[in-house]
């Protein structure tokens, strides 16, 4: 083989290698971005469940003192309390919008 050919076969061969290496690299850069793309899908889905956890969390919290502030209006509305008892449940409630 002559000087020049050897040469232009090892630029050849250089020119195929850096193609190789540049397909592998936009293969993985991809791949990056998929794995990125679905690891930020699963946290926006799992910070989603907190929230709606958290908000039924709050809803049971409300809808049991709502019940308990009604039990605690039906002892006060019924013959169980004294009339001076049900007067101070009155006042203690009356600015709640609690009033019978």
């Amino acid at each position: 083989m002559t000087p020049t050919r050897r040469t232009s076969k090892n630029s050849r061969k250089r020119l195929i290698a850096n193609k190789i290496l540049d397909v592998i690299r936009t293969m993985l850069c991809k791949d990056r971005e998929v794995q990125s793309f679905e690891y930020t899908e699963a946290r926006k889905a799992y910070f989603t469940e907190q929230m709606i956890c958290e908000i039924l969390i709050a809803l049971e919290q409300t809808a049991m003192s709502l019940d308990m502030e009604y039990d605690d209006r039906q002892k006060a509305m019924s013959t169980d309390l004294s009339k001076a008892a049900r007067k101070e449940w009155y006042l203690r409630h009356k600015d709640k919008g609690m009033e019978p």
